[in-house]
């Protein structure tokens, strides 16, 4: 599972994929009132190469009053690609989504026809994540040229999703070798965006930043990387007072689950959480919250020296 989100008459659709021997397949899940979940059916979850082979991830799901929007990355004949899915409100029938840039119409096999969703030459692209708006869709990734530095970009489509216009490149932090939108976070028409940087080629253990827009998705400010190295992003919660993001400090292999609370996006300070799972030997995280009442949900993990394994846990709202 890598998305989820609630539907217009409250009932939960589950994003992810599902190992097939020929690569990758999408999958979906729709609660139903009878029957707990029903798996949805598609041609449009798999993507086979010319050769027969080929995968096709998604990354989040966002669910909209006209449209779904699923970002999910892909390869087809070893090519690197995004492969975006949208879906009526319900859930129930997916299509992959149309780009309104240049297609190739005698595109072989069932890889992507459309250059804006492929990789440059022997480089990478990334569709990482999705934020609705009164105004529509955002979708997050970057574009990674061979030899450079990861290009945050985004895709921004209107509410009925018909196609997606071309990427827009956003402003790298300073100081960033490359840079990419992981995660994101709406409330009303303010977007909060917040992924990986990168110091150098090949950086071991990468910092976060942030971007924000305040007119669902037209210009963006972008904020100071929280830390250049040794700091993890894995979810941004929208709370009353601002904004919050979870994830990890520390390096890769012994890691501190960690909170951050910013009053508009930009500017992001540590909060002090007294968990005992929360640190120590060994790797913690915090990778999804949810507002409930005062207070925030967190599913987390923990790989101590003994043992450990994800948990559920709640601290009270982070306030500026």
């Amino acid at each position: 599972m890598t998305g989820a989100d609630l539907l217009a008459d409250g009932r939960v659709l589950i994003v992810g994929s599902a190992n097939k021997p020929l690569g990758d397949d999408a999958i979906a899940w729709v609660e139903t009132r009878k029957q707990g979940w029903k798996q949805v059916k598609s041609e449009a979850f798999a993507n086979r190469g010319e050769s027969g082979y080929g995968s096709l991830f998604p990354n989040d799901v966002g669910v909209g009053p006209q449209a779904i929007a699923m970002p999910a990355g892909g390869y087809s004949d070893g090519e690197s690609e995004v492969h975006p899915l949208r879906s009526t409100s319900d859930g129930e029938f997916w299509a992959p989504l149309i780009s309104a840039g240049a297609a190739d119409v005698e595109q072989q096999g069932e890889g992507t026809r459309y250059r804006d969703y492929r990789a440059p030459l022997d480089g990478d692209i990334s569709m990482n994540s999705v934020s609705v708006t009164r105004g529509g869709f955002v979708l997050g990734g970057s574009r990674t040229p061979a030899g450079r530095g990861a290009i945050p970009v985004i895709w921004r489509g209107d509410a009925s999703l018909s196609t997606l216009p071309l990427s827009t490149t956003l402003p790298k932090p300073r100081g960033a070798y490359g840079a990419s939108v992981s995660v994101q976070a709406a409330r009303g028409r303010t977007i909060v965006l917040a992924g990986t940087t990168w110091a150098s080629a090949g950086q071991p253990d990468p910092g976060w930043a942030s971007w924000v827009s305040r007119n669902g998705g037209r210009t963006w400010q972008v904020g100071r990387p929280v830390a250049e190295s040794r700091v993890q992003v894995s979810d941004l919660v929208a709370v009353p007072d601002g904004f919050v993001a979870l994830g990890s400090t520390g390096p890769s292999a012994d890691t501190d689950a960690a909170v951050w609370f910013s009053p508009d996006g930009l500017r992001w300070s540590e909060v002090d959480v007294e968990l005992d799972r929360a640190r120590g030997p060994g790797t913690q995280s915090f990778t999804s919250g949810i507002v409930d009442g005062d207070e925030l949900r967190l599913v987390g993990y923990d790989v101590p020296p003994t043992g450990g394994g994800p948990y559920t846990t709640s601290i009270p709202l982070p306030a500026g």
